[in-house]
């Protein structure tokens, strides 16, 4: 089971899918509790010693509790069970985390991978603006590709306009105050094909070592007016092989 979360989550709650090990056909196993015997759960973070996450009594619609745990519905969806997260399993200083529950009997051990972004995948869009249209999370590349994506510029009635004031375009890594700023390695085309408040910006990721596997990135418009007002924006986010290796990645921005 793999997951994306963000940095610094608190009160996480998760559905997870218990196989039944005595099952030929995959079967979810049915009827555990907190204090079913010998279940365990224990959770990694690397460069950490392995930690366990106490299981606590829980109710299906109950309010957050680190540890709970409790059959969702054994008769509609069998085998699926809440799993709320202590805080200390998303806390900042990793990026990612590995969570293991065990022990019952009949039970196929259920190992969970969290990736741990800083930044929401789920939500959109991410740039804060309403004189921004960003192009959001535009994907996990390859080391050493190029990252292309369009973004636009509106003003208060929602028409399309460029910016007065142009900005500069910044490239954060994680939650670092470092950055690299247009033009080293980033072309910032406005007005993209003579289209009014349309633009694409390209990243070159092997202009410089700021770019690394492993790594999550923000891409920042700063000090632009537009409509009479000053932007400082997120435009776009990206990651460097960061995702989980079954999921495709980009390949020259497609």
């Amino acid at each position: 089971m793999k997951l994306a979360l963000t940095k610094a989550s608190t009160s996480v709650i998760i559905p997870i899918f218990i196989q039944d090990s005595s099952s030929t056909t995959g079967a979810g196993l049915t009827g555990l509790a907190y204090n079913t015997a010998s279940l365990v759960c224990y959770y990694c973070r690397p460069g950490s010693a392995a930690a366990a996450l106490s299981l606590v009594t829980q109710t299906v619609t109950g309010a957050f509790s680190a540890g709970g745990f409790v059959e969702i519905d054994a008769t509609n969806m069998p085998g699926w069970y809440r799993l709320d997260l202590s805080n200390a399993i998303c806390a900042t200083g990793v990026n990612s985390v590995g969570i293991h529950l065990k022990g019952a009997a009949n039970m196929a051990p259920l190992p969970i991978e969290i990736q741990l972004t800083t930044f929401d995948l789920n939500t959109a869009p991410t740039g804060g603006s309403p004189l921004v249209r960003d192009a959001g999370y535009v994907g996990d590349y390859k080391e050493d590709e190029t990252v292309y994506f369009p973004w636009g510029t509106i003003d208060r009635s929602g028409a399309s306009v460029n910016p007065t004031t142009a900005g500069t375009i910044r490239v954060y890594k994680t939650d670092g105050t470092g950055e690299v700023t247009a033009p080293t390695g980033i072309t910032d085309t406005r007005i993209f094909d003579t289209v009014v408040g349309h633009h694409l910006c390209t990243i070159d990721l092997s202009a410089t070592t700021f770019y690394e596997k492993g790594m999550d990135y923000s891409v920042v418009l700063a000090g632009a007016v537009i409509d009479g007002k000053t932007v400082n924006v997120v435009i776009a986010t990206f990651s460097i092989e960061q995702r989980y290796v079954d999921r495709h990645y980009h390949y020259g921005g497609g």
